[in-house]
């Protein structure tokens, strides 16, 4: 989350613990018999202590999401589903779909409350575009700029370049594809342990 910040931001961080590895912090947190300790490692929600965010919005709400249809790549309707807070990009399991081949969701419409599916070789994109784009390391932007990049928080980074474009955008554009490029996600820079910025995908290049 750190790439939201701006200089300003950063220079009045505190860190108190900013010197010490996990390891080491809870090694002092044994130490001083504080039960947190031994802790599992979270970075889920911490309102949603189990993970499960659907059960959670079902509890919380009488409606989080009406039923609706699920459509192959090719516009063909192929089954209903459930609403559409229960899918993410690149999910395969739960969509309730029988064919002769695997399909994960490739697209979530929530214009139409549609679900679009289809087969794995159809999550690949080779570059996505982002919008609210935050940069930390630079007053002058350069027209392009050679980074890694990823796109979850616990992805692996891809060297890729990324062209600033005007309204705060960016287009990124991988060194090879990658799968499951989902929309409303941050994409973040970095140069080896640096962040430099980053936005929230706002939608695939496919190749």
């Amino acid at each position: 989350m750190l790439y939201r910040l701006n200089q300003q931001q950063l220079a009045r961080i505190m860190m108190p613990l900013g010197e010490y590895n996990k390891d080491e912090v809870r090694e002092l947190a044994a130490e001083y018999e504080l039960p947190i300790h031994d802790k599992p490692d979270s970075q889920e929600i911490c309102f949603v202590p189990d993970g499960d965010y659907t059960n959670f919005l079902d509890r919380h709400f009488d409606s989080p999401g009406e039923p609706g249809p699920i459509y192959y790549v090719d516009g063909e309707k192929i089954g209903e589903h459930e609403g559409l807070y229960n899918y993410t990009i690149g999910q395969r399991r739960g969509l309730g779909i029988s064919l002769d081949h695997p399909v994960y969701v490739l697209e979530i419409d929530s214009e139409n409350n549609a679900l679009i599916v289809g087969p794995r070789e159809k999550l690949s994109s080779r570059g996505l575009i982002a919008e609210d784009i935050n940069w930390i390391h630079f007053e002058e932007i350069p027209d392009s700029l050679q980074v890694e990049v990823k796109i979850r928080y616990n992805d692996t980074p891809v060297a890729a370049t990324v062209y600033p474009e005007e309204d705060g955008r960016a287009r990124i554009e991988f060194s090879g594809n990658r799968d499951a490029v989902a929309p409303g996600q941050s994409a973040v820079f970095y140069r080896n342990d640096l962040v430099l910025g980053g936005g929230i995908i706002e939608k695939a290049i496919n190749p």
